[in-house]
């Protein structure tokens, strides 16, 4: 084929021709560029996406062993509470000794002493002990004065001194029984 165009024309026709060519790759490389744009832009959304999800994973599991922590703490406080409440029950059901003691040596005339004290838990429900005495006392008529002492105080059920007690009128070694 004779191409029958003047030089010139020609000249301007490659010039449109490679100004089209070059019109087209800019605007392929163009739309490769946006494209491309485009494509690291989501890919740096779907980073941060899941960034996102992994940092509230992790908070949440911070939370949750947070959680458990507090939960074993209050199941140890719990049980120590539980075993606090069992001694202080403990304690508040048990007679002091040493005030009752104190109690029936406050009620003991001059002269009489103790020589054996027992101390038993009783099975009846009205009563928690039953204590036994043994002593000595000078006369009958300071025994006689300890028995109405012992009596007269609500504390101590029951007393009982066996007749024998009351055989001698001095040098007596005596027995009581009462219930507390």
């Amino acid at each position: 084929m004779i191409n029958l165009l003047p030089p010139d024309y020609r000249k301007n026709l490659l010039k449109e021709e490679q100004y089209k060519i070059v019109l087209i790759l800019g605007i392929f490389i163009l739309l490769f560029l946006v494209c491309f744009v485009l494509i690291l832009f989501s890919i740096k959304v779907y980073i941060a996406g899941c960034f996102e999800e992994e940092r509230i994973f992790v908070e949440h599991k911070q939370k949750e062993m947070k959680l458990s922590q507090i939960q074993e703490l209050e199941s140890e406080v719990e049980s120590i509470n539980k075993n606090l409440l069992g001694l202080d029950s403990f304690y508040q059901d048990q007679t002091d000794i040493t005030e009752l003691f104190e109690e029936i040596s406050a009620m003991l005339p001059l002269g009489v002493y103790l020589t054996n004290f027992s101390l038993v838990a009783s099975s009846e429900k009205d009563y928690s002990f039953l204590v036994s005495l043994s002593g000595f006392s000078p006369t009958r008529e300071i025994l006689y004065q300890f028995k109405k002492t012992l009596e007269a105080e609500e504390k101590f059920k029951e007393p009982y001194f066996p007749p024998s007690n009351w055989i001698e009128s001095v040098d007596i070694d005596f027995n009581l029984n009462f219930k507390i």
